[in-house]
């Protein structure tokens, strides 16, 4: 305790207590962001303090704010008054899957799906410890049934993120979700022009971190030609592939909307199993004699319509293949699968005569691993995953 009772009529009574009075103290701001509501002058009050004392007073101040724009903005924006006051800027990431199978002590499996609704981010995994159902229960409590506490939650989050201007957001966003991966694609599915979808995806990706620009994993040169988006996030994807596409049929007929989530949530849950593949690969990867050798590089490869999940590489020759399926799969369809990617790699120029080439699959479950190993591919299923996560 401080040991005092201050009275505190104006900001200035209370920066000159925090930077003046308080000796040997850590000073937290919680959503530092609200100033702007509150009283954006507080930002001007707080930098000519910051400016006259930081030097000589004895405090470790800390600002947290829950809209990384927002934070991003207060900080590194020129016109802004605390631009260049912070000593350390951290942007706090979600969980990664092994990370929230930790958190949320469920099966693989639920893990994986838990993992692309919710994005990792704790507040929504404490969710799902409330209850005990089947993912596809959970998302009925989570999103349609009352009180439903995460169905506005992408809405709310983001409209405070991008302000008046958040419509037109919202539309590249639910492009990007719905497959419109490439700017031309997303200008004719939003209808707004050119110059605009170029402003806002250059800031959704490097001022609010919501969309990755991704590049064929053995580019040598990042053409915008050969580039695609996606949404970094999780959540935000399933938010924007479901809830807001159909909210209109969520209101107005919920069983219609389950019935949309039960046919389409796979295909979904196997677009970002790709994504915990390679974060799989990855905690491979660090591991001794897992892999046939240690890559550098790892990540989507694509060439006009062919397109390999996974492609890993060392400094060397040694590139590997990687497939991945959210199936349960015979020893026969995996060979299958492999022989098909084996052909689609005569696409993809990388040391073509003299690189050694490895392939993989990946999936639900797999039949006859130890067969298919001994053909000299690697298969890897949920059961290795597990290995994983209880280490």
């Amino acid at each position: 305790m401080l040991g005092i009772r201050p009275r505190l009529d104006n900001w200035d009574d209370l920066l000159r207590l925090i930077f003046i009075d308080i000796k040997n103290c850590i000073i937290v701001f919680d959503e530092f962001q609200n100033f702007l509501q509150i009283d954006p002058e507080f930002y001007s009050k707080l930098q000519k303090y910051w400016d006259e004392y930081h030097l000589t007073s004895q405090i470790f101040l800390i600002t947290i704010g829950s809209y990384v724009g927002i934070m991003k903005k207060i900080f590194t924006d020129k016109k802004e008054p605390l631009f260049g006051r912070a000593d350390f800027l951290f942007n706090l990431k979600p969980f990664n899957f092994f990370e929230t199978n930790r958190f949320i002590d469920r099966s693989v499996e639920e893990t994986c799906e838990i993992y692309a609704i919710s994005g990792g981010v704790p507040k929504y995994l404490l969710y799902t410890t409330l209850y005990f159902e089947k993912t596809i229960e959970l998302i009925d409590k989570l999103f349609i049934d009352e009180p439903a506490p995460l169905m506005e939650e992408g809405k709310n989050i983001l409209i405070m993120e991008f302000g008046s201007a958040h419509k037109g957001y919202f539309s590249i966003l639910e492009a990007v979700a719905q497959g419109k991966t490439v700017q031309h694609e997303i200008v004719t599915h939003t209808g707004l022009n050119k110059d605009t979808v170029g402003k806002y995806l250059y800031e959704l990706v490097h001022a609010y971190g919501i969309l990755k620009r991704n590049y064929p994993v053995t580019a040598k040169k990042k053409s915008p030609r050969q580039s695609r988006y996606i949404i970094s996030d999780n959540f935000y994807r399933f938010w924007f592939s479901f809830i807001y596409k159909n909210q209109s049929i969520l209101i107005s007929n919920p069983d219609a909307f389950k019935a949309i989530i039960t046919r389409d949530i796979n295909t979904y849950y196997g677009f970002v199993f790709e994504n915990i593949a390679r974060e799989f690969l990855i905690e491979l990867n660090k591991q001794q004699n897992r892999l046939p050798f240690s890559f550098l590089h790892i990540d989507k490869w694509w060439h006009r319509e062919e397109e390999i999940d996974l492609i890993a590489f060392d400094e060397g020759n040694n590139i590997l293949f990687c497939e991945v399926k959210w199936k349960n799969l015979s020893m026969q369809e995996s060979i299958h699968i492999l022989d098909k990617l084996n052909g689609k790699t005569k696409s993809v120029s990388w040391k073509n005569s003299r690189r050694v080439e490895h392939f993989a699959i990946i999936a639900k479950n797999i039949k006859g691993k130890s067969e298919i190993q001994k053909k000299g591919y690697l298969a890897f299923d949920l059961d290795d995953f597990k290995e994983i996560c209880e280490k």
